[in-house]
């Protein structure tokens, strides 16, 4: 998830934060909020559905209604399953408005700025580790997710990638293997984190692999050429996202009401990779749909 919040700062148009606050909330409420409450109700009406294939008690009045009150605290624990991921565009759209209320701030002082937040989120990490109680619209969280977002504007402001990245593709390649490993070795020693959970275990250990795994990942993105399938991805993963977790409870209902199999069948390293490419063809007409018809669910104008 890190890397998420990187790119969300390195792309960031500060052009619309210096038109004013109101005005970039505004375009942050567009982009995030209606896409989240649209496809929430996707999930929802979806999840309804199930129920009801299950017979399962939905008219019962506490449950049919958990789901709503849990659509506007927003966390992943409030979420049903079907639609957990979206915490994602909460989280995000409260990082990205407490940056823009620094930006002026993190503009004239970068470096100072940068040192500041990382001993503000990385303290918040410590202290709010794996909390029974979690703030509504993931507020906490995006304290912890600041940093990235303030780390990916800064690596575009400073130029930072043309520095780091090497003219050979070997070394390149070379470069992302060793910190792979370097990555591999530190998750082993930290263990399972969540940032939806705000669970870090050693939050130091959480905060450097995060940071060797955003770099790794851009020296790999240097060595994989430009095509129109990568691009294709990049330009849908506000559809790819919320629908994902869709798509995976609806083959996992096909898989064992329909053909009878065990539930931990989804487990297999087939299926995972089935589950995967079928989610992501689904999603190629559904994204049409969308930017043609409907371009506000995905937080574009109509």
């Amino acid at each position: 998830m890190p890397i998420f919040f990187f790119l969300s700062g390195y792309l960031i148009n500060t052009v619309n934060i210096e038109k004013g606050i109101w005005f970039f909330v505004k375009i942050q409420y567009k982009r995030f909020i209606i896409p989240y409450f649209s496809f929430w109700s996707i999930s929802y009406l979806l999840w309804i559905i199930m129920e009801l294939i299950q017979k399962k008690s939905i008219f019962n009045a506490a449950h049919l209604y958990n789901p709503l009150i849990g659509v506007l605290y927003g966390t992943n624990g409030h979420l049903y399953p079907i639609s957990v991921v979206l915490w994602f565009f909460t989280c995000l759209f409260i990082a990205s408005n407490i940056f823009a209320l620094l930006y002026q701030y993190i503009h004239k002082n970068l470096w100072l700025s940068f040192a500041l937040i990382l001993i503000i989120s990385l303290t918040f990490a410590n202290i709010c580790n794996n909390p029974k109680i979690k703030l509504p619209w993931n507020i906490d969280i995006s304290i912890v997710a600041l940093f990235f977002f303030t780390l990916g504007y800064i690596t575009k402001v400073k130029g930072v990638i043309n520095k780091i990245m090497f003219n050979s593709a070997t070394i390149n390649l070379f470069a992302f293997i060793v910190l792979s490993i370097i990555l591999f070795f530190i998750v082993k020693r930290n263990g399972m984190v969540s940032m939806a959970s705000m669970n870090f275990q050693n939050p130091i250990l959480f905060f450097l692999s995060a940071c060797i795994g955003i770099t790794s990942v851009i020296y790999l993105s240097h060595i994989i050429p430009p095509n129109r399938y990568f691009e294709w991805l990049s330009k849908n993963t506000i559809v790819i996202f919320p629908l994902h977790q869709i798509f995976f409870c609806i083959f996992t209902g096909i898989g064992i009401v329909l053909l009878g199999l065990p539930y931990d069948f989804k487990e297999n390293l087939l299926f995972m990779v089935l589950y995967v490419m079928t989610s992501i063809l689904m999603c190629v007409p559904i994204s049409l749909f969308f930017h043609k018809y409907m371009p506000s669910i995905i937080g574009l104008k109509n």
